[in-house]
């Protein structure tokens, strides 16, 4: 049951992150912007934790995605283009940075924050 609950929250992260990154896709790219979906959005953050392997091996990020001498799983996987595109628009609430300044300095990642929070603490185990 438990699992159930934290497999169901995580899709609602990540569909909290997936729609505010296509709004901030849009407005920025408007027409040229072709909407991420959820398939899309795990392989990115996927390439994220495959580059932060390559990095730590004291990879070229850039590099990577070479044709003569990169990894060919990220071309495989996703384009650099793209990959940068998203990176670019990846984005937790689009609205609240258009808004006024507001006392609530977490006001931008709420959302995200209110899902993602009960999972960081069911995750904790105290020890010494």
């Amino acid at each position: 049951m438990v699992l159930a609950e934290q497999e169901l929250e995580l899709r609602n992260l990540l569909e909290v992150i997936r729609k505010w990154t296509n709004v901030e896709g849009e407005v920025v790219y408007k027409d040229k912007w072709k909407e991420i979906g959820h398939s899309e959005l795990k392989k990115f953050i996927g390439l994220i934790i495959f580059i932060d392997v390559y990095k730590s091996k004291h990879e070229n990020v850039t590099q990577l995605w070479s044709q003569e001498d990169g990894r060919q799983i990220f071309n495989k996987i996703m384009s650099q283009g793209k990959f940068q595109q998203i990176l670019q628009m990846l984005c937790l609430d689009a609205t609240a940075r258009r808004k006024k300044r507001s006392d609530d300095k977490l006001e931008s990642i709420r959302e995200v924050l209110e899902i993602w929070n009960p999972n960081l603490q069911d995750g904790y185990v105290p020890s010494s």
